[in-house]
């Protein structure tokens, strides 16, 4: 049996990996999603509290964006680390047989 792969079928591997890798961090960064939605009716008289609420609400999501980079980098890392701590130890394991 012959398999013909082309770029583009390895590109659309390539998304479906980095698609179900972002499906498994969905309740994770649920967590940390920000609770204030944002404001849709302006009243002139609550210029001040609009603005600051305005203000936090970029701030919020930007926290977001923060946590969700750093949780990918986190379950990206986990595999390669686990493997790093396993080669060690049976380093150790051989170096105490010896």
């Amino acid at each position: 049996m012959t398999v013909n792969i082309t770029p583009n079928t390895i590109d659309d591997i390539g998304s479906f990996l980095e698609y179900s890798e972002n499906i498994k961090l969905t309740n994770e960064i649920a967590n940390y999603r920000p609770l204030r939605k944002p404001v849709t009716k302006h009243r002139p008289d609550e210029s001040f509290k609009l603005k600051r609420k305005c203000r936090l609400i970029v701030r919020d999501w930007f926290f977001f964006a923060i946590w969700v980079n750093r949780l990918k980098k986190i379950i990206r890392s986990a595999p390669k680390l686990l493997e790093d701590r396993e080669k060690r130890l049976e380093d150790c394991r051989l170096a105490s047989h010896k």
